[in-house]
């Protein structure tokens, strides 16, 4: 598995993927059980109807990414670089995003619900749809809307 990749209905569950190279790598409808993938990199690529569960995936570089249709669950997921990206009909459920960079990133329908955006950077993000119900936010993180707003929408503000 290296840059430019085919992996559709792939199991990779309970694998150690540390620093891989998946730039420009297509995923379908693959499973990520318990896996590793701290320090990959996936810029340009394209991930649609896979599952991540337990994920360990902190600093992944995700620029210029489309991520469509993916569940990702109890992961952390904290320093991930994913400017430029699109992210549309995914869910983040109980997720470690703190310190992210989603900047100009697309987030439409999808959903942020009980994750921890701590720290993260959400700026000129176009924000359709998508539900942040639960999430964390703290002064540091940067967020397309007021505060306000962030509560109004379900947020919990942390110190």
């Amino acid at each position: 598995m290296f840059t430019g990749s085919r992996l559709i209905n792939e199991s990779l569950n309970d694998k150690n993927m540390t620093a891989i190279n998946l730039n420009g790598s297509f995923i379908y409808r693959s499973s990520f059980k318990n896996v590793t993938l701290n320090h990959a990199a996936y810029r340009r690529g394209y991930i649609t109807e896979s599952k991540f569960e337990n994920v360990d995936s902190s600093f992944i570089d995700l620029r210029g990414s489309w991520l469509k249709g993916n569940s990702w669950k109890d992961s952390d997921l904290h320093n991930w670089l994913a400017s430029g990206s699109r992210v549309e009909k995914s869910s983040f459920i109980n997720c470690n995003l703190k310190n992210a960079n989603f900047w100009g990133a697309n987030l439409q329908e999808s959903q942020f619900i009980d994750s921890d955006l701590s720290g993260a950077n959400l700026e000129s993000t176009l924000i359709l749809f998508t539900d942040f119900t639960g999430s964390k936010f703290n002064s540091q993180t940067k967020l397309p809307f007021s505060k306000d707003e962030a509560l109004k929408r379900g947020m919990v503000e942390i110190d």
